[in-house]
């Protein structure tokens, strides 16, 4: 593997949506305004129904037929989908429709992502000097998110290993240079590049929501590239609160996502060492559905009782990793 990125690289931004219009737009809006343009956009809507499509051919970002248009010099693609196949599942559609174009980067993000005009740049400018340095393939590179309050967004924090790579690079090489070195990231604004994915395949779109973008990052880095944090690329995150995964204190209105991100991660984890998910699995199923069933304030057993339901269900979750 060799970085073989131009000096003005291809980019393509790939958005998922659902029944989020106003953010979607504002999205979109963000990244045709980046000082370093994109390439295209690909859009895809999960089987919105709040007018989704309507919105975007109003903003002209689609036409009425929903075929390619182009607004300020960049080319959008809108696929909608003939029913929800979750955040995994349009990131694995739109990923794959990108590829097939080959652009040299491929940048991800979800609907209420708000970049900053530099973010891309920054990004870029991160890849370069990284690239430069390390003298190694980089795989994806990814933003600093922050909440609506400008604090970081504990949702999307990235996974950074003290020392990484057979012990020989600290995470902190390039801390001059406002770069540090990063194992994993979410979806919200990451920049893949085109030879990472080739070698990767595509996120697990059976994984629906949750996990899917860790997995995936860290697979990017277990092929053996390296994983790019860039602190001076910023976005915001427009939850409706600054919250990471926590079982004990997440509303019973989010108690779904759990069950998928359980299942996840532990399929993630029996991907790379078996023994290390048997033990993992009996410590999540028997003691974990005790300590939720102890410190949940309410609904603690309709949690504990999911938690055990989703640990058992890794075992028989097995989808095939798919290349393009």
């Amino acid at each position: 593997m060799q970085n073989s990125i131009s000096n003005k690289p291809t980019i393509c931004a790939v958005v998922v949506t659902y029944n989020r219009k106003e953010l979607l737009l504002e999205c979109l809006n963000s990244i045709v305004n980046q000082n370093y343009p994109v390439d295209s956009i690909v859009i895809i809507d999960n089987c919105s129904n709040d007018g989704t499509t309507q919105k975007l051919v109003e903003a002209k970002y689609i036409s009425t037929d929903k075929t390619i248009v182009i607004k300020n010099g960049i080319s959008i693609f809108y696929k909608k989908t003939s029913m929800n196949i979750g955040g995994a599942g349009g990131f694995n559609i739109g990923i794959k429709e990108a590829f097939s174009h080959k652009f040299d980067f491929i940048w991800l993000m979800d609907d209420d992502t708000i970049p900053h005009n530099s973010t891309l740049s920054e990004l870029i400018k991160s890849y370069k000097i990284s690239s430069e340095k390390l003298k190694s393939p980089i795989g994806f590179v990814c933003s600093k998110v922050l909440h609506t309050d400008h604090t970081v967004h504990i949702m999307n924090i990235p996974t950074i290993h003290s020392i990484y790579k057979n012990d020989s690079l600290p995470f902190n090489t390039l801390d001059e240079d406002d770069v540090l070195v990063a194992y994993s990231c979410s979806f919200v604004s990451v920049l893949i590049t085109f030879e990472a994915i080739q070698f990767s395949g595509l996120p697990y779109k059976e994984y629906f929501i949750w996990y899917d973008d860790v997995e995936f990052t860290s697979r990017i880095s277990d092929q053996g590239f390296i994983g790019i944090y860039s602190m001076n690329s910023t976005v915001v995150h427009k939850t409706p609160f600054n919250y990471g995964a926590n079982i004990l204190s997440a509303s019973v209105n989010d108690l779904w996502k759990f069950k998928y991100g359980i299942r996840n991660s532990l399929h993630a984890l029996k991907r790379k060492n078996f023994k290390l998910f048997l033990f993992v699995l009996i410590k999540k199923a028997i003691f974990d559905s005790i300590f939720i069933y102890k410190n949940r304030k309410n609904h603690n057993f309709l949690f504990a009782k999911s938690n055990f339901i989703s640990v058992l269900s890794s075992l028989f979750f097995n989808p095939e990793k798919e290349f393009i």
